[in-house]
């Protein structure tokens, strides 16, 4: 199972490609990035879809969705602090758990083991996935749950896998699988008077911003509230 934290639990799992309405600016917004990028890479990615990962990595609107294999790295995004305007009812968060493989099965990705999930560089059928190609396709899939190599710290932290959308914004929450066939995706509520009490205990757990996101800025931090 792979868990996704929402501040706002009426948001939808949607990437920010489609959140943003980019869709049709993907090519140029990977062309803009690797415009200035390449003086800041130790190591120029070869392939099409590193590209997409270091974008995403970096806040560029793409066509993943960030998941975790960690329930309490989704918790923490659920109830991280952020400011609500003043006067206003602050909403319930939630926790949205997924079912990776039955998700795939319902986009028609089986591999040979139940407990398999694909990744780039490994299974060609998501190369239909990649912007260079998803408009090339005669129809449009249903968002996959992949995998890929951890390699950033931030990733690795949060033991960050992903889902992927392909030409049009299908929203994870409102596929439907097939008459008598489990579901796919459960959603848990979060209340807003539980938030504090959870973030308390996150804090004893050691889930922090500090080991979410283990950069050198959080240590300042960190070292700043001891």
């Amino acid at each position: 199972m792979w868990f996704r934290g929402h501040r706002i639990g009426r948001w939808h799992l949607d990437p920010t490609l489609s959140r943003k309405h980019l869709l049709n600016r993907e090519l140029e917004l990977t062309k803009r990035f690797k415009q200035n990028a390449f003086q800041f890479l130790s190591r120029i990615p070869s392939q099409e879809w590193e590209w997409m990962f270091l974008m995403q990595h970096y806040g560029v609107p793409t066509r993943l969705l960030d998941w975790t294999e960690n329930p309490l790295v989704g918790l923490y995004f659920a109830t991280r602090e952020e400011q609500f305007k003043s006067g206003t009812i602050k909403p319930e968060a939630a926790i949205w758990c997924l079912f990776p493989q039955k998700l795939n099965e319902m986009a028609g990705m089986v591999l040979g083991s139940e407990e398999d999930i694909p990744a780039f560089g490994e299974e060609q059928e998501l190369s239909d996935y990649l912007p260079s190609h998803v408009g090339q396709t005669s129809s449009s899939k249903n968002p996959l749950a992949i995998i890929a190599p951890r390699q950033f710290e931030r990733v690795y932290a949060q033991q960050g896998v992903f889902t992927i959308m392909h030409r049009e914004a299908r929203h994870i929450e409102q596929l439907h699988p097939a008459k008598g066939e489990p579901k796919h995706l459960v959603k848990l509520t979060v209340p807003r008077k539980s938030v504090a009490a959870i973030q308390r205990e996150l804090d004893i757990l050691r889930v922090t911003k500090l080991t979410v996101f283990p950069q050198l800025e959080n240590v300042a931090e960190a070292a700043c509230q001891l």
